[in-house]
Parts: structure tokens; C-alpha cells; sequence
């Protein structure tokens, strides 16, 4: 029985360090991450932050290049070279994203965190 307590020991840390990594993951806050959604309805959207830095606007099948990102109140406001967009996060975990673009009717996306 020598080293049964040992491996009992390390596959009840790794364990506890997945299941930790898990809840960690489920209760972020903050908009650091992936965030996408709308494939299904043809309007597919990926925006990626660093933190609370928008890094990355894939919109109409390309990365968008923008021009100015700015917290609000109850979310994130940015702009880009044909529209300006609006983040808010709903009280379900998904995020929501209102995109008007120059000559195109308003838009509202569904988003999650991948």
C-alpha cells in the first residue's frame, strides 16, 4: 500500500484545482474574454477584450478596425469607421449588443462569453 495515500493525495489537489478553476471561470466579471454570438441568425459578432480593453471587432465577416471603445454606466460603448455599437450585460450572463451602422437598420445581438 505504499504511495496509495500519496496518489490519493494529488488526485484530490488536481480535483480541487479543476473544479476551483471552473467556479473561477463561471463567476468572472468585467467583459475580459470572448464574447460571441449571432451566427445563427446570420449576424455572427466576436469581440474580444483584454481586461476591459477592446482588442478585436469581427463584424460582416471581418475584423474592424476601431476607432474609439469607452466604458458607460451600464456597459461599453465603441465606434468604428461605418457604425457605433452598444454592450450591455443582461442579468442571465449574456451580454447584448445593439449595432447601428451607417445605411442598415438597428441591429440587436445575443451574446455569451466562450
Amino acid at each position: 500500500m505504499t504511495g496509495i495515500p500519496g496518489r490519493l493525495v494529488l488526485a484530490l489537489a488536481l480535483t480541487a484545482s479543476l473544479v476551483g478553476g471552473a467556479l473561477a471561470q463561471s463567476a468572472r466579471v468585467g467583459w475580459d474574454g470572448t464574447w460571441a454570438g449571432g451566427w445563427d441568425q446570420g449576424n455572427g459578432v466576436q469581440l474580444v477584450f483584454a481586461g476591459e480593453a477592446l482588442i478585436a471587432f469581427y463584424w460582416r465577416n471581418d475584423y474592424k478596425s476601431i476607432v474609439r471603445s469607452a466604458a458607460s454606466p451600464d456597459g461599453r460603448t465603441f465606434v468604428w469607421d461605418r457604425g457605433d455599437a452598444t454592450l450591455t450585460r443582461g442579468a442571465d450572463g449574456l451580454a447584448r449588443l445593439g449595432v447601428r451602422e451607417r445605411g442598415k437598420p438597428e441591429i440587436s445581438v445575443s451574446l455569451k462569453r466562450e
